[in-house]
């Protein structure tokens, strides 16, 4: 049988039978314990494992591993692993009975010391980086190693000032707890079997960008105890692991805080001395806001507008693209002097990360708008500005749960909402205090004047596509 159609009947089966009786597992009542990891189709993998009372003690053995990288396994004969300690099961059934159910930070044990050793790491990222990188799926992460991997002492200082600062070490050890959700993914199980024949199961799925695999679902509910995920790994005889998931939770936080806090001013002092002339044309109310992977390409922010209002922008040597973003923020600049709901609204909300610069068919979108507010077609397409709002982003990057909307902002200070979710009804924002909930989503085309009325529009379901 093909590997991953019998990976996929398998995961399918397990996900059909999965049973809880939401109560306490009791460990004398168990007469059998399973593991199991099943890989996705891009990196088919499958182990499983069983623990069993047996001889006075807990006995695992490995029941199947099949895996295609770094070389082919095919290994389905059962054979001892290892004896479990009875202790190491008790805390397992504890961490189960007791999920956390809101991310501790203190569970993981983070350490300033370590963050601030690990800046070597980061600037190694040709070397142990890199590879930390590559084993855990980062390849967003890469950069030019110009600048990382030549820290200034200056900027070594500001490095550690900030791994310093509680509330930036903080934001940063959330987002990279709380990544962005990939398609690509692996599959935990631990299921219980009783004297009884009944079973209970847990389960999570990892994205590639997931450390620790979380959150653990627990009789309904998630869990993001990393002692779980520990446990998990120690049971497997799989210790090494354990390690490396803090190994990479330190340099993964310490790259973040380098994101946020260094490179965008690197990067920005390299575009000076590079791109002099280039430079010199761009309206000086703009600075750096935030850098990409590729080290090319981010955001730069305005002192004319509202500290998150993110403008795109290319550190690269073109002219034109200068032109055109010193036109954007005279443009966004214009609508927020003349004051407007929805630039108060940004202010109201530092944490929302709003982009400008969203690329968007303009044509297309004011051809559809026009059915429904027909003095769109008054203005002119380079003066509307698409916006892109992510709520809470810069508090805690939780893009899988993330609260958004999406708007047109119109030179005279009108602004059209074509989409938002329910996150931000039940954040109470007032914008969306009077909308219904939809679970699925709300695409509308509602048009407000500069002080928050509706002139044009309602709630009816309308798709405004972009591209």
């Amino acid at each position: 049988m093909n590997l991953r159609i019998f990976i996929y009947s398998l995961i399918c089966l397990l996900g059909f039978s999965l049973i809880s009786r939401g109560q306490d597992i009791k460990l004398n009542d168990v007469t059998r314990i399973e593991f199991s990891t099943r890989g996705s189709f891009t990196g088919p993998f499958l182990r499983i494992t069983e623990i069993i009372p047996e001889g006075g003690g807990w006995k695992c053995y490995q029941l199947a591993h099949y895996e295609n990288l770094p070389k082919p396994v095919r290994d389905s004969i059962r054979h001892f692993v290892k004896t479990v300690s009875v202790n190491d099961l008790a805390q397992l059934v504890k961490y189960i009975n007791s999920p956390d159910t809101v991310l501790n930070l203190k569970r993981f044990h983070i350490s300033k010391k370590e963050l601030n050793q690990a800046i070597d790491s980061l600037q190694a990222s040709g070397r142990r980086g890199l590879a930390l990188e590559m084993k855990y799926h980062y390849s967003a992460f890469h950069k030019d190693d110009s600048i990382t991997a030549n820290l200034t002492a200056q900027q070594k200082i500001l490095f550690k000032k900030a791994i310093n600062s509680k509330q930036i070490l903080k934001n940063a050890s959330l987002k990279m707890l709380n990544p962005l959700a990939l398609d690509d993914r692996y599959y935990y199980a631990i299921i219980f079997t009783y004297n009884n024949n009944h079973k209970d199961t847990i389960f999570s799925y990892e994205n590639p960008s997931n450390i620790y695999h979380l959150p653990w679902r627990i009789k309904g509910k998630n869990s993001y105890d990393p002692r779980l995920t520990d446990l998990f790994e120690l049971m497997n005889n799989n210790e090494k692991a354990i390690k490396e998931h803090k190994d990479v939770l330190n340099y993964m936080i310490d790259r973040e805080i380098f994101d946020r806090t260094i490179a965008p001013q690197a990067y920005w002092e390299y575009y000076i001395r590079h791109s002099p002339l280039n430079y010199a044309s761009l309206s000086k109310t703009l600075v750096p806001a935030d850098i990409y992977a590729n080290g090319k390409s981010g955001h730069v922010k305005s002192s004319l507008l509202p500290a998150n209002v993110l403008i795109s922008f290319g550190f690269a040597d073109d002219t034109l693209a200068t032109f055109y973003l010193n036109k954007e923020e005279k443009s966004l600049a214009g609508v927020y002097e003349k004051g407007n709901f929805l630039f108060e609204y940004f202010k109201e909300h530092p944490d929302d990360a709003v982009f400008a610069s969203i690329s968007i068919s303009k044509a297309k979108v004011v051809d559809q708008i026009k059915a429904i507010y027909p003095d769109i077609i008054k203005y002119d397409p380079l003066q509307i500005q698409a916006l892109n709002v992510l709520g809470d982003y810069h508090r805690n990057g939780d893009l899988r749960n993330v609260k958004s909307s999406f708007w047109l902002s119109l030179p005279d200070g009108k602004v059209i909402l074509l989409r938002f979710n329910d996150k931000l009804i039940t954040r109470k924002d007032k914008i969306f205090a009077n909308f219904k909930p939809n679970a699925k989503g709300h695409n509308t085309c509602i048009v407000f004047d500069k002080d928050g009325k509706r002139i044009a529009g309602d709630e009816s379901d309308v798709i405004i596509k972009t591209h």
